[in-house]
């Protein structure tokens, strides 16, 4: 080791550019370590920052993995009860056709008119009880709008009932 530091001292006695060359090297040499040894320190330190921010996306993703399935679930939920409204809206949909319907039917029903029998009267009679004869029925057209067209046919059917017909006759008659 004490030849070397000769060889340099002798070196530097006869060529004293060679030991400026040689000091710029080194300082410079120096330099490169130091910005190396800080780069490394740097690059630790981006290298963490990577870990941490990769741990953090991890994280990020699995939350957002997570939101969209309850999400998802939200839908499903809402889609089925979508459903269950949209089915109670088509059988309130159907009952209130059918309220129109029994409306419509009630109100044709109470706007019809109505003609009934208000009078039936014997005007002439066999006297031995026997058809033909002329009875007169007068008919009353009511309800709330007029019968304009009536048709009309009477049958008329005589039977003997408990009471006897002459006596029936006189009642009439009376």
């Amino acid at each position: 080791m004490l030849a070397s530091w000769d060889y340099l001292w002798t070196a530097v006695r006869t060529h004293p550019f060679n030991f400026f060359y040689l000091l710029i090297i080194g300082v410079f040499s120096a330099l490169a370590f130091i910005v190396s040894l800080r780069s490394l320190k740097m690059n630790r330190r981006q290298a963490e920052a990577s870990r941490t921010q990769a741990g953090e996306a991890t994280l990020s993703r699995q939350l957002n993995e997570k939101t969209l399935t309850i999400q998802a679930e939200a839908l499903r939920a809402q889609g089925d009860d979508t459903s269950k409204a949209l089915a109670i809206a088509e059988r309130s949909a159907k009952a209130a056709e059918e309220s129109v319907r029994t409306a419509l039917t009630a109100l044709e029903t109470a706007e019809r008119p109505w003609v009934i029998v208000s009078q039936v009267m014997v005007v002439q009679r066999d006297e031995s009880n026997r058809a033909p004869m002329l009875v007169k029925t007068v008919f009353k057209n009511s309800g709330r709008m007029p019968a304009l067209y009536l048709e009309v046919a009477q049958w008329t059917v005589l039977q003997k009932t408990w009471w006897s017909l002459n006596s029936n006759c006189q009642r009439l008659r009376n």
